[in-house]
């Protein structure tokens, strides 16, 4: 039998880690130092994989796998179908960041250019990122009344069925009255999500 020959997908290149920072950050870097983690951080993983998609990847201690899973915001009759690991509790509670928000991996098998703008509803345009693998990022920022959704689409160039991973943050705000909600830690949610985007493999 010959070998499974396994393509880990490594963002983190040149340009491609520094792409989805600023494209989620809003092009800076925070100015002030970001709250410290939990005492007990993110670092036992679990590992994940699905053998109808052909990938496999691990997830940080405390994100909670949602399987099945269906991404409606293109199109509530097409839905695009995948699998998500939700953002944990201590991240997000008693903050601005709503619960639902995490990582999805997601497939178009029908798509016969696969580009990340293709994953959302957003009129965007694709950027692509070399590395060791090639890559198509397309990212989009959309308020509704007191929401904020932010999504980053990474997907990977020429696969078959066209497979992605989605960035999703949530945030809310309070309407009429200044908000007393703490901002959650962009930084630490952006990087347990960069752990999780750097662990996939494609079979």
């Amino acid at each position: 039998m010959g070998p499974i020959i396994g393509v880990i997908i490594l963002l983190v290149v040149a340009g491609g880690g520094y792409l989805a920072w600023k494209a989620l950050s809003g092009g800076a870097a925070p100015e002030e130092t970001p709250a410290p983690l939990p005492e007990q951080p993110l670092v036992q993983d679990t590992a994940y994989a699905s053998s109808t998609m052909k990938f496999s990847l691990r997830y940080p201690q405390g994100f909670t796998l949602q399987e099945p899973y269906a991404y409606t915001r293109v199109s509530p009759t097409k839905p695009i179908n995948g699998v998500k690991f939700l953002v944990p509790t201590a991240l997000a509670q008693g903050t601005n960041l709503a619960p639902d928000s995490g990582v999805s991996v997601e497939e178009l098998p029908r798509a016969n250019l696969c580009t990340g703008d293709i994953f959302l509803k957003a009129n965007v345009k694709a950027q692509p990122v070399t590395g060791v693998v090639s890559f198509s990022v397309a990212t989009s920022s959309e308020k509704a009344g007191a929401d904020t959704f932010e999504e980053a689409v990474f997907a990977v160039t020429g696969s078959k069925p066209c497979i992605a991973m989605r960035y999703f943050l949530h945030t809310t705000s309070a309407t009429g009255t200044a908000s007393t909600t703490p901002a959650y830690d962009r930084a630490a949610v952006l990087a347990a999500f960069d752990s999780i985007r750097n662990s996939l493999s494609i079979q």
